[in-house]
């Protein structure tokens, strides 16, 4: 198996064996042995999968947990491409970044990317708890009624849950008005960078404007975190320093500005003599 430095998979056994971080596989070890990383978004790195005659590669188009970084074309490209070569299955992550996040209903979908298997959840049921793995036909044939079981799988009022989130997303207008949001969030972080260039070093979001933005930071973002908590804000982190901004898909500009107007004031109060 092929992961890379940045990714998070999961915590079971064999996403935890996919998952860099130590911190999070340590406690859990031995993991399934053979699972090569490699770092994220560097294609001359990628273009050595082959080499590794991996069975299968998995990557996340936009890496979440590793601090909100979108997959560059040319790294995604060098991936798919080492992967068919090598006659590995292709696993794009999009647990975290698909059904509309990236401002298409899958992430990979803005990248050209086809893969052999595809994983969703979050906010697949809005807000039910659900999990789901698309696959391609090749892969289905090698699964037979009876290979694999869970308790909650099928769960019919989750799996209509889902349906009518699918219906929702799965439309222009709905998608239009997401891209519209990332916009706006991206657009505020951007000035609230330049306002704190000290403690905001970068800002990243999709270049397809979906409401996925991380700020990275100088400092841990925990103060600023507990600010924005306490006036009413909640914001979480990514990758150790990166604040991570990831709304609700059915939040409209204006809920979008006053969260980025609540952000501000928390940014003002607890680094307000760092600021321009």
């Amino acid at each position: 198996m092929v992961a890379f430095e940045s990714g998070f998979h999961g915590r079971t056994g064999f996403a935890l064996s996919a998952t860099h971080k130590p911190a999070i596989r340590q406690p859990f070890a031995p993991l399934i042995p053979d699972c090569s990383f490699l770092p994220y978004n560097d294609a001359e790195a990628a273009g050595k999968i082959a080499d590794l005659n991996p069975a299968t590669v998995i990557v996340e188009p936009h890496a979440g947990e590793g601090g909100v970084i979108a997959g560059t074309p040319a790294f995604l490209s060098a991936v798919e491409e080492q992967t068919k070569k090598a006659g590995a299955v292709l696993i794009a992550d999009e647990v975290q970044c698909g059904l509309g996040r990236l401002g298409r209903l899958f992430a990979h979908e803005a990248y050209g990317m086809q893969p052999d298997i595809m994983t969703l959840a979050k906010p697949l049921a809005g807000g039910l708890p659900i999990g789901a793995v698309l696959v391609k036909e090749h892969i289905a044939q090698a699964i037979e009624p009876g290979d694999h079981g869970t308790t909650f799988g099928g769960n019919p009022l989750v799996c209509a849950a889902a349906l009518h989130v699918l219906r929702r997303i799965d439309t222009p207008e709905f998608m239009s008005q997401v891209k519209a949001v990332g916009r706006a969030i991206k657009a505020r972080a951007d000035a609230i960078q330049r306002r704190f260039p000290q403690v905001i070093t970068a800002v990243r979001a999709p270049q397809t404007g979906g409401p996925f933005v991380g700020m990275q930071m100088s400092v841990s973002p925990a103060a600023l975190v507990k600010q924005c908590v306490d006036d009413g804000l909640l914001v979480i982190t990514a990758g150790g320093t990166t604040l991570r901004l990831c709304p609700p898909l059915t939040m409209t500009v204006e809920e979008a500005e006053s969260g980025m107007n609540t952000l501000e004031r928390a940014m003002d109060a607890v680094f307000g003599t760092q600021g321009q």
